[in-house]
């Protein structure tokens, strides 16, 4: 029962950031981190009182008394990833997977998810005249996001020209 609850949660607080999904983690070809790099390990908080805490394999993020989410490296349903010097936070919700792109330093996180923006949006027909993207509704034919399955280069070039533009700014509590 509690899982379904968090579940629930997770869901409601990644729809309302993210309004692109991926057919599977990015970038689909780069392997797998199995913990956290110690430099990211401890508790920080963003401006509007948010917090995210990170363990070796573990972290959660409380925005509030309302919204609450939480992964484990060690099960198949959180998936870290590193390009560059960003890592990629993948979060499978139901069939899909919400991606968090963010850099990490040993005081400060800086966390990206997608919102829809007209540049956004822009990113999405360019992204459709080479490859299939599935714009997902819900029952009642309101939409809910789009559906993504980029090759590593299409999704460098989503980070570069930032479908990723929300962000938030944690800092380490000393």
């Amino acid at each position: 029962m509690k899982k379904l609850i968090l579940f629930t949660i997770m869901a409601l607080f990644l729809s309302s950031c993210t309004a692109v999904k991926f057919e599977s983690p990015q970038p689909s070809t780069a392997p797998s981190i199995s913990e956290f790099p110690s430099k990211m390990h401890g508790i920080f908080v963003s401006n509007n009182e948010d917090t995210l805490f990170i363990e070796k394999n573990y972290f959660r993020y409380s925005g509030g008394t309302e919204v609450g989410v939480d992964g484990d490296l060690s099960k198949p349903q959180t998936v870290l990833k590193k390009m560059n010097s960003s890592y990629i936070l993948n979060l499978y919700d139901k069939d899909n997977w919400n991606v968090f792109p963010f850099k990490a330093s040993r005081n400060k996180i800086v966390t990206h998810c997608a919102n829809l923006t007209s540049e956004s949006e822009q990113l999405i027909v360019e992204v459709q005249e080479s490859r299939p993207v599935r714009e997902i509704t819900s029952e009642d034919g309101k939409f809910e996001y789009y559906l993504l399955a980029p090759t590593d280069k299409e999704f460098r070039q989503l980070l570069r020209k930032n479908l990723f533009s929300e962000k938030k700014i944690f800092k380490r509590l000393k």
